[in-house]
This record gives C-alpha cells, sequence and structure tokens, in this order.
C-alpha cells in the first residue's frame, strides 16, 4: 500500500514540480494551494513532501494533527473541479484496432469495460 502511495503521489506530484510547489515554509494553506494547483489532497501533498525528504517526520505528524483537527481528513476545504481528458479518448481512437468496442480494447491488450470506460470519460 505505501509503495502505491508513493506512485500515485508521483503521478499527481512529479518529483520537480513537487519541488518547485513544496517549498518552506510547508503550511496547510501552501499546501491547499499545490491541491488547486495539482488537484491531489492536502493529505497527499504533505505525503509527498515527506517521501522527498522536503519536510520531517515531526513536521508532517504536525500537518495531519492540523488536518485531523480541522476536520479536513475527512472533507478538504479545496475544491477540485473535474477535468475533461481529451488526449485519452485521442490515443483510444488512434491505436484501437477494429469495428467493435471488444474488437478495440483486445488490440490494446485491455477489458472492454476499462476501454468503455476510458473512451467515454468526459
Amino acid at each position: 500500500e505505501a509503495e502505491a502511495n508513493r506512485f500515485a503521489g508521483a503521478l499527481l506530484l512529479p518529483h520537480v514540480a513537487a519541488l518547485e510547489a513544496l517549498r518552506p515554509p510547508l503550511t496547510l494553506t501552501t499546501l491547499a494551494h499545490v491541491k488547486a494547483t495539482f488537484g491531489g489532497s492536502i493529505a497527499m501533498s504533505a505525503q509527498r513532501a515527506f517521501d522527498l525528504g522536503l519536510i520531517t517526520s515531526a513536521r508532517f505528524v504536525s500537518l495531519r494533527k492540523q488536518l485531523v483537527s480541522r476536520g479536513w481528513h475527512r472533507q478538504e476545504p479545496v475544491e477540485v473541479t473535474r477535468e475533461n481528458p481529451l488526449l485519452i479518448r485521442k490515443v483510444l481512437d488512434v491505436l484501437g484496432r477494429g469495428d467493435t468496442v471488444a474488437d478495440r480494447a483486445k488490440s490494446l491488450m485491455m477489458p472492454a469495460f476499462a476501454f468503455r470506460a476510458l473512451a467515454s470519460a468526459n
């Protein structure tokens, strides 16, 4: 689980972007701005900062306690708008071969339900 969380953190907040966005002093306000920019949760951004050695264990624990005390571990204050991915649909159209969804999914070696979900993501 920890490895999956590190992977997700790296995907949502790549190393170079993290170094630029997670500059000291790292506060909940800073993390809220990071959430608004990159779309990952405030808690994920704090974890990413810790994983990259940008904050100490004590600072990470402090930020987590602040999240809990404000109730932000359940409902974070920053609203992130839903994105409308355009590239994935184009990639599926270009690479998926066949006349049916099942054929196109098979040509990409993915389940048809996954192909449908990605192709209809609007």
